[in-house]
């Protein structure tokens, strides 16, 4: 058994991308909010309008920014799940169970007419099996 499917690298590449991303972006959002914090308190003290809608898109940055850490902090904890259970079912098992594939002839189970389980091949269901496939 493999540890791993063949696309399994692939995935994984693209998931790492895509946190490492998302934290720029994250970092990127917050500094944006922060400059634009201490732009609106000149703009606070001379009054007028801008002061607070400027104020406003520099909380609305710092509210998108906490979002986005708190996502990325939830899928590095989601990861780190799943690996302790990947450890636990090595421990356990020796080995990862996985979903029999359609159509393989270890885990396909035979039903008679009558309902009944088959135990083992029969000549003439192999042959009904074959000929049902062509």
């Amino acid at each position: 058994m493999q540890p791993f499917d063949e696309g399994y690298m692939a995935r994984r590449e693209e998931q790492i991308k895509e946190l490492y991303e998302q934290r720029s972006m994250s970092w990127a959002c917050l500094i944006a909010g922060v400059i634009l914090a201490l732009i609106s308190v000149p703009l606070l003290i001379r009054g007028g309008i801008w002061g607070p809608i400027v104020l406003v898109v520099a909380a609305l940055f710092g509210l998108g920014a906490l979002f986005m850490f708190a996502g990325i902090r939830g899928q590095m904890a989601a990861d780190r799940a799943i690996q302790e259970e990947y450890e636990r079912l090595v421990m356990l098992y020796g080995q990862v169970s996985e979903k029999p594939k359609r159509g393989s002839r270890e885990t396909a189970v035979q039903v008679s007419d009558d309902g009944e389980l088959v135990a083992e091949d029969s000549p003439e269901d192999h042959f009904r099996a074959r000929s049902g496939r062509e």
